[in-house]
This record gives C-alpha cells, sequence and structure tokens, in this order.
C-alpha cells in the first residue's frame, strides 16, 4: 500500500507519532500533484539529505509542523544519509557476495537440473532460486537502489543549488559505466 511504501522511506529514528504526521502530508501532497506518483521518493518523500533537503522542509512549517518536529526529521535526514555513506564500501560489498551465491546457486541448477523431467525436483529447483532471491537478492537490489537514490538526489539538488548546470550533471551521469552503457558500447561496436 501507498502507507507502506512512505513509512518504509521515513527514516526509523523518526517516532511513530511523527512519522505517522509525515505519511498523512506525503499523502495530502501526492493528492495534489498527482503526476509524482512516479517521483515519489524524489518529489513527495524527505528520504535522505542533500543539499537542498533544508530547504525543501521549510514547507513543513506551513503545513502544521513545528519546528522542533522539522529539526527532528532533518537531523533523521542527515544520521541516515551520513551513515549510508560511510558504510557504501561495505554494504556494496557484502550485497555483491549475496550476488555471487545467488549465481552460485543457479549456476548449479543449471549444470546439474536443466534436462530433468521430474516434475518435483524442477519445482523444488524454483523454490530454492525463490528463497535465494528472496534473501540474497531482493533486500540488496533495495539497498543498492536506496544507494542510487541519494546519489542521484545529492546530483539533482547540486543543481536546484545552482553549484553545477543540468547539464554538467548529465554529462557527469553519462561517464558512469553502467549495465546500459556498457549495452550501448557493444552495440555500436557490432
Amino acid at each position: 500500500s501507498l502507507d507502506y511504501s512512505f513509512y518504509s522511506l521515513t527514516p526509523s529514528k523518526i517516532d511513530e507519532k511523527l512519522a505517522t504526521k509525515l505519511v498523512e502530508f506525503y499523502k495530502k501532497k501526492l493528492k495534489k500533484d498527482t503526476t509524482a506518483h512516479d517521483k515519489i521518493e524524489f518529489e513527495i518523500v524527505y528520504s535522505n539529505f542533500d543539499f537542498n533537503t533544508e530547504n525543501r522542509t521549510k514547507e513543513l512549517l506551513d503545513n502544521g509542523f513545528s519546528k522542533e518536529e522539522r529539526q527532528q526529521i532533518l537531523e533523521s535526514l542527515k544520521e541516515l544519509t551520513v551513515t549510508n555513506i560511510k558504510n557504501h564500501k561495505q554494504i556494496s560489498e557484502s550485497d555483491n557476495e549475496d550476488i555471487k551465491h545467488l549465481e552460485k546457486t543457479r549456476k548449479h541448477i543449471v549444470e546439474n537440473d536443466m534436462e530433468s523431467e521430474d516434475v518435483n525436483k524442477i519445482v523444488e529447483d524454483i523454490l530454492e532460486l525463490l528463497e535465494d532471491i528472496r534473501i540474497y537478492g531482493t533486500p540488496q537490489f533495495t539497498r543498492q537502489a536506496r544507494m542510487a537514490f541519494i546519489a542521484r538526489a545529492f546530483c539533482s539538488s547540486l543543481v536546484d543549488s545552482g553549484w553545477f548546470t543540468k547539464n554538467e550533471i548529465d554529462q557527469f551521469m553519462k561517464s558512469i559505466a553502467t549495465v546500459s552503457s556498457k549495452f550501448e558500447q557493444d552495440y555500436q561496436k557490432f
């Protein structure tokens, strides 16, 4: 549900009463701008601290939040963001190890069971893969997506704050090697 999504993007350090108030604010904000439904993380929710967060959260004061509540939100966002940045290397290394485990399971099944006609074995393999994805894939994907959202928010806030132009950030983003950019390079060589 929408509430669950909003709560999952709210820092856990924010007390329950304030988190509920924040979720209600997000729902009202989304109702006012239904085109933002696919940009919730960037335009509706405060899910990390960036160069524009202090300015963006001023709207809370006009929507029933006290200065103290806003400050608690800002401090929670700052702590969450700093923790994610400080632990980025460890998180990425751990996630990569988990993905290797997932790949190892998949390869084992492909090498040993692909020709099997035993329906029970096929179902067992499917269930094993699903369980491994649940443990070694979904949380890791979620964490890496969160890191990407934080990085993108930093870049966008640098533009909003006037430090860089949109074109400069776009050029920077294009310089980052991704699966998509690698595919494009391979396609051009082809």
